[in-house]
């Protein structure tokens, strides 16, 4: 990943939330590489929060930014950026509003999610023709080459960078559903952030920021771990909704995998446990054959680079594994999904070596 363990934990303490004073958080100011502490700004997708945090105590902020004068440019510049996506956002969310369609940003906890590579959108399924020519129409042209089943990625025509927009009819990966979107229609809020949009319910965004950074990104950010635990802090959660939902799609131990490495590497950045007791014993009694296992890998695992590899052949198991349980398709069905599933995988490397299929 090429971040620094060092800014990357300065980060994580400097954005601990329960911390109100963060005087001691950048003491050494000097032992820090800027160009790593860009890289992991960048990469852990903090930019916003950090500079939320700056904004709140003006004085680090200026201690900060007189010592990292290149930090101050990269968070300028993304600034303009985000203002222009803003924009952007604004005219397609009046153009779907004025026709009636609904949508679902599916990686937001509430705010517009500025530092996503793309702007996941869930839609209902019987409205993708009429917000395909409403794209179509502000300028948007599809991605035909990087086209899955139920995803379908929008660029503009005008200006290549802005808003790439990912339309989903479903919650995917290469084919294989790991949310029910159904479930994600029935239970989701209302954001009042850029004018209101559709936002998931605080347990299936636990499980969407689960299953993004295990299945697609095969690595645990920053994000990752605030977003989960302001989740777990803010809402009484519905756990057994969380892990049936995650064993009806047929990964439920990769989920439960997924937060105890999420667990590690907050306890690793933060000093502190991000699950309660209450719920790790609720995991443990859930894949109770597996424990022994995923203990193993955790250990394994945290020699990497921060906040948390995940070996992308751990990843592919499981993945693997979620096909070959779907009891909804025959065995000749299952085999010929997963040859397809690396077929294809390998096709848009080879075709986009930058493209993620949920990125």
């Amino acid at each position: 990943m090429g971040n620094s363990l060092r800014e990357t934990k300065a980060l994580a303490r400097f954005l601990d939330p329960l911390v109100i004073k963060q005087d001691d958080s950048w003491n050494q100011l000097g032992a820090l590489d800027e160009l790593s502490l860009i890289k992991a700004l960048r990469h852990n997708k903090v930019v916003h929060e950090f500079e939320r945090r700056l904004a709140a105590e003006p004085s680090m902020k200026e201690k900060i930014l007189s010592a990292f004068p290149g930090v101050k440019v990269f968070l300028h510049d993304l600034n303009e950026k985000r203002k222009e996506e803003s924009y952007a956002f604004s005219h397609i969310r009046s153009a779907f509003s004025e026709n009636g369609i609904e949508f679902l940003l599916i990686k937001s906890d509430g705010s517009f999610p500025h530092e996503s590579d793309n702007v996941d959108v869930l839609i209902k399924p019987r409205t993708l023709c009429e917000v395909s020519k409403l794209l179509k129409n502000a300028g948007y042209s599809e991605l035909l080459e990087v086209r899955e089943p139920h995803k379908f990625l929008f660029r503009n025509t005008h200006s290549y960078a802005l808003l790439p927009l990912h339309i989903h009819t479903r919650i995917e990966w290469e084919g294989t559903q790991f949310i029910d979107s159904q479930n994600l229609w029935s239970r989701c809020r209302v954001s009042v952030s850029e004018g209101g949009f559709y936002v998931p319910s605080p347990e299936d965004c636990i499980l969407i920021t689960a299953a993004h950074f295990f299945f697609e990104n095969h690595d645990i950010k920053i994000a990752d771990l605030l977003k989960i635990a302001s989740r777990v802090r803010q809402y009484d959660l519905d756990w057994d909704y969380i892990i049936d939902h995650s064993r009806r799609l047929h990964w439920d131990d990769a989920f439960c995998l997924s937060m105890l490495l999420a667990n590690h590497a907050h306890e690793s950045l933060f000093g502190r446990k991000m699950l309660r007791q209450s719920v790790l014993s609720k995991i443990s009694e859930t894949n109770h054959a597996w424990v022994a296992l995923f203990q193993k890998l955790i250990r394994l695992s945290s020699s990497g680079n921060t906040p948390f590899g995940i070996p992308y052949g751990l990843a592919a198991f499981f993945f693997i594994r979620r096909i070959l349980l779907d009891s909804g398709l025959s065995l000749s069905q299952r085999l010929s999904h997963v040859d397809w599933v690396a077929s294809d995988a390998l096709r848009r490397r080879v075709l986009w070596p930058g493209y993620s299929s949920f990125s």
